[in-house]
């Protein structure tokens, strides 16, 4: 009898195990995980201005119009990038082209099985960056040219939002001048247009564990049913 009972406890153990552990990987591997917060700013009067996209329209490495609109419904990351940095910038260690490209590289590379995350990068030197230069960053950094657009713009649109949407530091340094540079920030905007996070792209540990966590984050938590298909 006594055996009977501890072989039935084995069996139970044999069965539970495996269902206490699928449903402890399935809770707990997202319970870490916080919804990430909204990017805003304080005006004059103390308001809070939340960072949205505005409309926009810009062109892609192909000659197409892109603006929000095409943007509504996925997760961009938005950085702003000087295609002819080596003509303006003698100092080596200013080329941040080398340092962001990689890291946005790691991005696209990584997000297969979310093909709602896409990149936009834009020029702050629309004179210098013709489509064919566009065109030659995204054969060497994308292919795929609906999931990494590179777009240029009236400077006047691309200073809206550089500075007035996302606040950046290199926008702001620059007001008089307005010359070409390339941002070491990247944007991460929600499928409704809504600014979520900024991260330091130039920085490999950024982007390595900052950004993919909050990536995995917002499509986990706000995004799951599009995640994965």
């Amino acid at each position: 009898m006594k055996r009977n009972k501890i072989q039935a406890v084995i069996l139970l153990v044999v069965i539970a195990f495996p269902l206490f552990l699928y449903f402890f990987v399935k809770y707990s591997s997202t319970a870490h995980f916080e919804r990430l917060p909204y990017q805003y700013s304080l005006d004059a009067n103390g308001d809070t201005i939340f960072h949205e996209l505005p409309e926009f329209r810009l062109q892609d490495q192909n000659g197409k119009n892109f603006g929000k609109s095409d943007m509504l419904g996925d997760v961009y990351l938005i950085s702003f990038f000087d295609g002819a940095e080596d003509a303006h910038v003698s100092d080596k260690a200013a080329r941040f082209n080398y340092l962001l490209m990689p890291n946005l590289k790691k991005v696209y590379d990584n997000a297969e099985r979310a093909p709602m995350v896409k990149i936009l990068t834009i020029s702050t030197s629309p004179e210098t960056d013709s489509l064919s230069v566009l065109k030659s960053w995204s054969d060497r950094y994308g292919g795929d040219e609906s999931k990494w657009i590179f777009a240029r713009g009236p400077l006047e649109t691309v200073w809206t939002l550089g500075l007035n949407t996302f606040s950046l530091k290199e926008f702001m340094d620059k007001t008089r001048s307005r010359g070409p540079f390339t941002a070491r920030a990247i944007a991460l905007v929600d499928k409704e247009g809504k600014v979520r996070k900024y991260y330091e792209g130039t920085n490999d540990f950024s982007i390595e564990k900052q950004l993919f966590e909050d990536l995995r984050a917002l499509l986990t938590l706000e995004y799951k049913e599009d995640f994965g298909k």
